[in-house]
């Protein structure tokens, strides 16, 4: 849906500020939703839990900064915070995959690959992301 929706809007000439806030605050709603369902049933590790929910609030942080507080009307999403976006979903995915998987081998290679993706996902492509966010915020880059 997060893909779909922007497009929608745009192709309809229906984009506004609060319809960009609200896409962005319900994307964080269900991504907190996920991270509390995989935290109460034991599906992932906290540190993996913790790491995709520190990131979503430095996002939400700078995007706040950058919307309210300097009044930059939009924040363009980039390639790589959707793949991040995407990856750290998938990720989640497999780890709840594993769960439910009989086969103890099988198992433990899609906990594995939940592991990485989650990894790449925050690391690799969602760090550098939020970090080129807050240079935006605290004026260290201009957009």
């Amino acid at each position: 849906m997060d893909v779909i929706d922007g497009r929608v809007a745009r192709a309809l000439h229906q984009e506004s500020v609060f319809g960009a806030f609200l896409d962005a605050t319900c994307d964080k709603f269900g991504v907190l939703a996920i991270l509390i369902a995989e935290w109460h049933f034991g599906i992932a590790p906290w540190y993996i839990l913790l790491s995709i929910l520190l990131l979503n609030l430095a996002n939400a942080i700078s995007a706040y900064i950058i919307t309210e507080v300097k009044k930059e009307l939009h924040i363009p999403p980039s390639r790589n915070g959707k793949n991040a976006m995407f990856l750290q979903n998938l990720g989640l995915g497999a780890f709840a995959l594993a769960n439910v998987v009989s086969n103890q081998t099988v198992s433990n290679i899609v906990y594995g690959l939940g592991f990485v993706l989650v990894l790449t996902g925050v690391f690799i492509l969602g760090l550098p992301n939020t970090i080129g966010y807050f240079k935006i915020a605290f004026s260290l880059e201009k957009k």
